[in-house]
């Protein structure tokens, strides 16, 4: 908040405290309840316009934003009384008209008092970019591209409106009119690399990124230093797993004066991907110089560390990122899975028990701490922990088999044969219908290793399974 803002709101507030309004004017009345709003306090704003009101007892301008904050207080019925005793000429008393209406639900009457200000002599971009902000607000999509088409024709100058109609489209997922709503915006101005860049974007949520690049491209020729179109089509390079030149497009976009510790971070993606550990870890190194408290800087030096075998390495980037966050479960539970792997059961514990504390719905904290379990020969601790994760997850085929290790292991047999038996009808071709995709490839791999499963506990399962 501005200096001069700031002041009246100390002002308005240390009087209030005191029980005393201090006098103000109307703009001041204005501002107060402006810093309000911003805050997302609309009965405090209410509650200053309404004191300006005592001291310029039927201003105009305080009567319009009263009825306004009445209806952002949902007190429907009085903002109606106040909107009823207001100028009707004035845009925006028929813009609160308009919403009244459409609170109501009243909507045909909301359009046609909305549609009657395309002929007022004021009529302006600003003044459509509202309406249409009104008519999102309601999600009135169809009235909204009727009234921005009628309103493009009486306004000189459309690339505001376009712009906010092209973001509203994205914004409701309708990407086809958004990509329209570009188009219109190139034949009007074909070296706007703002809109290029736009249009990009909204090829490469429809996945079309050749296209998406393509725009990227145009949008460089227009301004070859544009670190947006830079960066996003090193992104829209990188989905497309054109790693290689992805790297190129993020070191152009360094070169350009970028943000290097994001531009590192992007490269040491692309050369993971590529199985270049080495230089992945150089590149995560000098983003770890530039901003040492990037949680995901450390995780991912973790990451890439623990793929090549450095584990210490890894456990000190790891401890460096709680150190930063505390409260990411799964750090807690990555650091618990590499002690698992060294078999220091203690330090794996401790970390993975944190891990299910900050998160009871970390599965794969779970899942080790059941391995933890029955690799100490522990079976009836196990089963709670591989319990969970079926709770979570109910078709995981690993953790199925592990939990039906566990029961035997335990002497539970009863629920070990019940456990196969489950299993079998899991993998039975008729009963994949409803199971998710990600799991229908394991559950389809699953039914050697059940047969496997059945050989092993036969002798004594035999009855029961």
């Amino acid at each position: 908040m501005e200096r001069q803002g700031a002041d009246l709101f100390r002002r308005y507030n240390e009087m209030k405290k005191q029980g005393k309004i201090p006098y103000f004017d109307v703009e001041e009345f204005d501002e107060v309840a402006f810093l309000y709003e911003t805050k997302g306090n609309y009965n405090e704003a209410l509650t200053v316009i309404q004191n300006g009101l005592k001291q310029h007892p039927g201003n105009i301008d305080l009567l319009i934003k009263e009825a306004r904050y009445l209806l952002y207080v949902e007190q429907v019925d009085e903002a109606e009384k106040k909107l009823s005793v207001l100028p009707y000429e004035d845009e925006e008393v028929i813009v609160l008209k308009a919403e009244l209406c459409l609170y109501k639900r009243e909507n045909r009457q909301a359009i046609e008092w909305l549609n009657s200000l395309l002929d007022h002599e004021n009529f302006s971009s600003d003044l459509c970019l509202d309406v249409l902000d009104l008519l999102v607000d309601f999600n009135r999509m169809s009235e909204l591209t009727d009234f921005a088409e009628k309103a493009l024709q009486r306004i000189s100058d459309t690339t505001d409106i376009l712009r906010e109609l092209a973001s509203i489209y994205e914004e409701k997922e309708q990407f086809d009119l958004a990509l329209k709503t570009y188009d219109r915006l190139l034949e009007q101005d074909p070296y706007s690399s703002t809109d290029w860049l736009g249009l990009a974007k909204i090829y490469a949520i429809k996945k079309n990124y050749e296209k998406a690049i393509e725009a990227c491209d145009y949008a460089l020729a227009i301004d070859e230093n544009d670190l947006n179109a830079l960066s996003f089509r090193g992104y829209c390079l990188f989905d497309t797993r054109r790693y290689e030149e992805a790297i190129a497009a993020f070191d152009e976009y360094v070169k350009n004066g970028g943000s290097k510790s994001i531009a590192y971070e992007l490269m040491a993606e692309c050369y993971a991907a590529l199985k270049k550990t080495k230089e992945a870890i150089a590149y995560l190194t000098k983003a770890y110089e530039i901003n040492p408290r990037d949680v995901e800087t450390c995780y991912q030096l973790a990451v890439n560390y623990f793929d090549t075998g450095e584990m210490q390495s890894a456990i000190d980037f790891l401890k460096k990122a709680i150190a930063i966050d505390d409260k990411d479960s799964s750090l807690y539970s990555f650091l618990g899975e590499i002690y698992l792997r060294q078999r220091e059961f203690a330090l794996a514990e401790n970390y993975l028990g944190k891990a299910v504390f900050l998160d009871p719905n970390n599965e794969e904290a779970c899942m080790l701490l059941g391995d933890l379990k029955a690799i100490q020969e522990m079976p009836e601790e196990a089963i709670p922990y591989y319990n969970q994760v079926l709770n979570l997850t109910p078709y995981d085929i690993k953790v199925t088999f592990k939990l039906i290790l566990a029961q035997y292991n335990a002497g539970n047999l009863e629920e070990a044969a019940s456990l196969i038996k489950h299993l079998d009808q899991i993998i039975n071709e008729n009963g994949t219908a409803e199971i998710p995709d990600n799991n229908k490839s394991d559950i389809l791999q699953a039914r050697n290793m059940l047969d496997t499963l059945r050989n092993i506990l036969r002798d004594n399962l035999d009855e029961k399974i």
